[in-house]
C-alpha cells in the first residue's frame, strides 16, 4: 500500500498554495514557521522555489532587499511572502514593518496557519468569520494611507521605519471594524484591483505547517499558537501545558482550552489535506470533547467528499501516562532532543503588540544543532543572515552545478557555510530528504550506532570489520571512520548527510552527558522494582536521592581542595525523578493515601530533604522560586559573609550567650541596665539577623516546596483514571505481549498493539461521524467501526510525545509483521523530554 510521507506532503501542499507566490519574492518567516521548515529541509527545500531571500519575520528591515538570491530577482521588491504560524492581529505588528519597508511591492501574500473559523473563535482576535477578508480591506487602507504619506512627502523612510518600531502601528484588536463592515454590506464583493490600489494582497490558510521528526511522526513548532496555547484553565491544578484530569471540562465549545479547540482545528484541516476521513475514537477528558468537536467539523465534509480513504483517529490525553515523558529511556531520539543545542525561543511580545488575554505555555525550541565540522572542512561560526544569504544562494548554485569539487579552491568554503549554517539537522543539499535520519532516529541507541557504524564502513570500502559497543571504544571509532571518510573532499561532500548522522550518534554517546542520563535510568529501574517490592519505599529512595545531590562531599585526595567532588546528580534531576516516582505510584500502588501515595511521615521527610537540598545548592536556579530569588539569595549571600567574620565556634557562643539573655525577669525593671545595652557586641546582632534571614527564607522556601508537591500529588492522581471500575485489567503490568514485564511499556505501545491483536480497548469512546448520527435518529442501526480495521491509524497525544514512543511504534508494527500492511502515524502537541515535563510540571508551579 502507499504509505504517507509527512515530509513530502508538506512540500506538495506549499507548491501547490504558493509555488508562484515564492517565486522572485521577499519571503518572510516566524520562528514557528522556520522551525517547520527546518523539519522539511531547512532552506535547501525553499531555494528549489526560487526566492529572492529568505528573512525572519522578528527582525525585518529595510536592508532585506539588498540581498538577492535569484539572480532572475529585479532590483526593486516587487513580491513579499509572509508565512506565519500565529493570528493575523498578532504578527500585523511585523506585516506592517514589511509594508513600511517596502512600500512599493506590488503583492503580499499571507499565509497562515490558523484557519478563519480559528481566527473567529480566538478570544485574542476580533476578527469575524470572514477573518482574511476582513484583514484584507484593513491592510489596503493602510497601505493607501501610507502611499498619501509618501506621495505628500510628509514621511521619509527612515521615519517610517521608526514609526513601525514605535506605538504609532495600531493593533487591529484595537481597531472599530464597525466602519469596515458597514462598507462591505453596502459593496457588493470587487476585485482588489477595483480599488484603485496597486497592491495586490492575499491571504491564505497554508494547514501543513508542523515538524515531521520522521515521515511518520509529527509535532507541532514550540514557536507556533497552537504549541502555546494552554490545554487546561489557568485553576488547573495540573498546570496548563497538560489536559486536566479532573473531568472539569464542560460541554460546550466555551468549556474546550483553546489549545483543543485548535488541535480539532487543525487534525480537521488536516485530513482534508492528507485525503482521509476520520473515525474519531478518544481515551481522556480533554480529548473526548476535542473528538467530539472534530466530528462536528467534520460532518459536511464527510457527506461532501466521497473520495476520501478511511482513517482510524485515536485521541489520547497525555497526562494518562506521565511515567513516559519523565523518564529517560534508551531512544536516541530522546537523547538527541536532550543532549544536543537549539536555537533560542524568539516568541517573545514587542513593545508595540496588545497583550494576550490567554495564558501561554512556554517551550523550547526544537530547532536543534549538530555541527558536521571534521577533517579539513572546518565549521564556521554563526553569521549574519541578513547580510549572507546572497552568498548562501551562490554557494547553493554551485553545489547543484556539477563542477568538478577538487579543481575548486573555494569548495572547503562552500561546503562548510551550506552544511554548518547553525548545524541544522534535518538540512540536505539539493534535497530535502535524508535517508538515514528516519531510520536512526526511529531506534533505540545501540541498534543506531550498528546502523552507523556499517554505513561508514561501506562508505569508506572497509569490510570485515567487527561492530563496537556502546561506551568510549564506539566513539573512537566513528572518529576513526569519518577521518577516513574525510580524506576524500568529493566523498566528504557526497556522504554529508552521512557525517552528520554519525556526529549525532557520537554525541548521543558523550560520556559526560550519557553518564548522567545512564544513572537517572538505572535508578528509575530500581524505582521500578521497588514497586513490587514491600519492604522498599519509593520516597526513602527518592529522598537519597534529594540528599545525595545536596550534599557537599569530598574525597580524601581533595580534603584539601576548596573546590568540591562533582555530583552525579543535581537537584533538578532528583526532583525529575520524583515526578517519575510519583506518576508511577499513584499507577501502581492502589491502597495510597488520601493526600498523595505516600504517608505523611515519609512526605514530610522528603520535603524538609528538598528544603535543604535547596538551601545548599545556590547555583541552581529553579523556575516555581523565581517569586522568591530575590529575597532568597540575598540573605543567603548576608549569611555567607558573616561566617567568614566569625568561625562556627564563636557563633555558638554568640547564640548561647543570646539565648541566656533573653530570660523575663518581672521584679528588675532594668532600668539601670540601659547603659549597659549600648555597649552589646555588634556581631551579635548581625548573627541574630543573619539567623533571622536564614530561616525567613527557609519558610519561603517551605511554601513553594509545598506548592510543588500539590502538583506531584496531582501527577499521582493522573494516572488513576485508567483504574476506574475493570479499565486497570488491561493495562497494568501489561508489556503489550499479553504477560508480565519488568521493563515498563508506555500507554501508547500498549494501545497499540491491542489495537493490532484486535483486542477491546477499556475506556476508549467512539465518536459517531454525522452520517452515522442522522442514521441513529432514524432508527436505521450501522454495525459499530472497530479501530483495527483501520490499514491507516493515527494516533494523536494531547499534550506532546516522546522518542520513545515513535520507537515503539515502529516496534509494534515489526513485531505483527504489518510494516506494509498498515500505515500508522503518530502525532503530538510538541516533543516532550524529561526536562521539558520538569518545566511544564514543576517549573510553572509559581504561575499557578
Amino acid at each position: 500500500m502507499t504509505r504517507i510521507n509527512l515530509r513530502k506532503a508538506c512540500l506538495e501542499s506549499f507548491t501547490q498554495l504558493a509555488e508562484e507566490d515564492v517565486k522572485n519574492a521577499l519571503v518572510y518567516m516566524d520562528a514557528g514557521a522556520g522551525e517547520a521548515f527546518h523539519f522539511l529541509g531547512g532552506l535547501s527545500s525553499l531555494l528549489a522555489f526560487g526566492p529572492r531571500a529568505i528573512c525572519s519575520l522578528e527582525d525585518a528591515s529595510v536592508r532585506d532587499a539588498e540581498v538577492r538570491m535569484c539572480e532572475a530577482a529585479n532590483v526593486v521588491v516587487e513580491k513579499v511572502l509572509v508565512i506565519t504560524t500565529h493570528l493575523l492581529s498578532y504578527v500585523h505588528h511585523y506585516i506592517h514593518r514589511c509594508l513600511q519597508a517596502h512600500s512599493f511591492i506590488k503583492v503580499l501574500t499571507v499565509l497562515t496557519s490558523v484557519s478563519e473559523e480559528a481566527h473567529s473563535v480566538h478570544p485574542d482576535c476580533r476578527l469575524g468569520t470572514d477573518a482574511f477578508h476582513e484583514y484584507k480591506r484593513w491592510l489596503i487602507e493602510d497601505h493607501q494611507l501610507l502611499s498619501r504619506k509618501i506621495d505628500a512627502g510628509q514621511a521619509s523612510s527612515q521615519n517610517l521605519v521608526q514609526e513601525v518600531h514605535g506605538q504609532t502601528v495600531q493593533h487591529p484588536d484595537k481597531r472599530d471594524f464597525s466602519n469596515l463592515l458597514r462598507k462591505e454590506r453596502a459593496e457588493p464583493d470587487e476585485d482588489i484591483e477595483d480599488l484603485n490600489v496597486s497592491l495586490i494582497i492575499k491571504i491564505k490558510h497554508f494547514p501543513m505547517i508542523m515538524c515531521p521528526l520522521t515521515s511518520s511522526a509529527f509535532v507541532f513548532p514550540s514557536n507556533g499558537l497552537i504549541a502555546r496555547a494552554p490545554l487546561a484553565e489557568g485553576d488547573s491544578l495540573i498546570g496548563i501545558g497538560l489536559p486536566d484530569t479532573t473531568g472539569r471540562i464542560r460541554h460546550d465549545d466555551d468549556g474546550i482550552p483553546i489549545g483543543g479547540s485548535l488541535s480539532a482545528d487543525f487534525l480537521h484541516h488536516l485530513a482534508g489535506q492528507l485525503g482521509l476521513k476520520f473515525d474519531v475514537y478518544t481515551l481522556g477528558p480533554l480529548s473526548s470533547e476535542i473528538g467530539r468537536h472534530l466530528t462536528q467539523l467534520s460532518g459536511l465534509a464527510d457527506v461532501s467528499v466521497r473520495s476520501r480513504k478511511p482513517a482510524g483517529l485515536l485521541l489520547v490525553d497525555r497526562s494518562l501516562d506521565l511515567i513516559t515523558p519523565s523518564s529517560h529511556s534508551d531512544s536516541l531520539m530522546d537523547r538527541v532532543f536532550s543532549f544536543a543545542s537549539r536555537v533560542n525561543n524568539q516568541c517573545n511580545n514587542s513593545s508595540g503588540m496588545l497583550k494576550s488575554k490567554t495564558k501561554s505555555v512556554s517551550r523550547p525550541a526544537l530547532d536543534i544543532r549538530i555541527p558536521i565540522a571534521t577533517g579539513e572542512v572546518q565549521e564556521v561560526s554563526m553569521i549574519d543572515f541578513l547580510n549572507k544569504e546572497a552568498e548562501m544562494g551562490q554557494a547553493y548554485g554551485y553545489m547543484n552545478s556539477g563542477n568538478d569539487l577538487d579543481d575548486c579552491k573555494s569548495t572547503i568554503w562552500t561546503f562548510s557555510f551550506l552544511h554548518s549554517f547553525g548545524g541544522s539537522l534535518f538540512d540536505g543539499i539539493g534535497n530535502c530528504e535524508n535517508k538515514y535520519l528516519d531510520l536512526l532516529l526511529e531506534g533505540r541507541v545501540h541498534d543506531s550506532l550498528m546502523t552507523v557504524e556499517k554505513w561508514l564502513m561501506e562508505a569508506v570500502s572497509l569490510q570485515n570489520m567487527e561492530p563496537s559497543r556502546v561506551g568510549p571504544k564506539a566513539i573512537q571509532r566513528l572518529q576513526s571512520l569519518r577521518y577516513k571518510l574525510s580524506q576524500n573532499l568529493t566523498e566528504e561532500v557526497k556522504h554529508a548527510d552521512l557525517i552528520q548522522v554519525s556526529k549525532m550518534v557520537e554525541m548521543a554517546l558523550d560520556p559526560v552527558l550519557s553518564t548522567k542520563w545512564e544513572g537517572l535510568l538505572n535508578a528509575e529501574k530500581v524505582l521500578l522494582m521497588t514497586v513490587n517490592d514491600a519492604s522498599q519505599s519509593i520516597a526513602s529512595q527518592i529522598c537519597d536521592v534529594v540528599y545525595r545531590s545536596g550534599r557537599r562531599e569530598k574525597s580524601k585526595d581533595q580534603e584539601l581542595s576548596p573546590s568540591p567532588v562533582q555530583k552525579l546528580f543535581t537537584l533538578e534531576d532528583a526532583l525529575s525523578l520524583a515526578i517519575f516516582g510519583y506518576a508511577l505510584a499513584g499507577y501502581s500502588l492502589r491502597g495510597s493515601f488520601s493526600e498523595g501515595p505516600f504517608s505523611r511521615g515519609e512526605e514530610e521527610q522528603l520535603k524538609q530533604a528538598i528544603v535543604d537540598a535547596i538551601s545548599q545548592s545556590s547555583n541552581e536556579e529553579f523556575g516555581f522560586l523565581q517569586e522568591r530569588e530575590d529575597s532568597f539569595i540575598p540573605r543567603q549571600q548576608n549569611s555567607s559573609g558573616i561566617s567568614t567574620t566569625l568561625d562556627s565556634h564563636q557563633t555558638e557562643q554568640v547564640l548561647e550567650s543570646s539565648d541566656q539573655e533573653i530570660q523575663f525577669d518581672f521584679n528588675n525593671d532594668g532600668w539601670e541596665a540601659w547603659d549597659e545595652d549600648d555597649d552589646v557586641d555588634a556581631n551579635k546582632g548581625e548573627v541574630k539577623e543573619a539567623e533571622y534571614g536564614r530561616i525567613q527564607a527557609q519558610l519561603q522556601v517551605r511554601d513553594m516546596v509545598n506548592a510543588v508537591f500539590k502538583r506531584l500529588h496531582e501527577v499521582s492522581q493522573a494516572g488513576k483514571y485508567l483504574q476506574s471500575k475493570d479499565k486497570a485489567s488491561a493495562f497494568d503490568n501489561y508489556d503489550g505481549l499479553g504477560v508480565s514485564s519488568s521493563a515498563r511499556r508506555s500507554l501508547i505501545f500498549k494501545l497499540l498493539m491491542l489495537i493490532l491483536a484486535k483486542a477491546e480497548i477499556p475506556g476508549i469512546e467512539h465518536h459517531s461521524s454525522f452520517v452515522g448520527r442522522i442514521f441513529g435518529r432514524i432508527g436505521l442501526k450501522q454495525a459499530k467501526p472497530k479501530l483495527s480495521d483501520s490499514k491507516i491509524i493515527m494516533i494523536f497525544v494531547v499534550g506532546g510525545i516522546t522518542g520513545l514512543e515513535v520507537c515503539e511504534v515502529k516496534e509494534a508494527q515489526k513485531i505483527y509483521k504489518l510494516e506494509d500492511e498498515r500505515d500508522i502515524i503518530i502525532g503530538g502537541t510538541t516533543f516532550l523530554t524529561p526536562k521539558d515535563t520538569f518545566n511544564i510540571l514543576i517549573g510553572s508551579c509559581s504561575n499557578t
